[in-house]
């Protein structure tokens, strides 16, 4: 589960440390690839990701089906 994205750094970094995130990432790229092998794994997880949602967004669109 992609639990939240910010544009601040020390937001993420304080949910981080308040345990509502078990994982921190900033590249699109990681988080893709992250998303895909928890899936793959069917194991939860919650996913800061630091930056623009508008990304996420659109690589979901573009790959929707391949996630499931």
């Amino acid at each position: 589960m992609l639990n939240g994205w910010q544009v601040s750094r020390e937001a993420i970094e304080k949910r981080y440390s308040q345990g509502w995130l078990l994982e921190v990432i900033d590249n699109l790229d990681t988080l893709v690839a992250r998303i895909r092998v928890a899936r793959t794994q069917r194991r939860p997880v919650s996913i800061g990701y630091h930056g623009n949602v508008v990304d996420v967004w659109y690589v979901a669109g573009c790959e929707v089906w391949c996630w499931g």
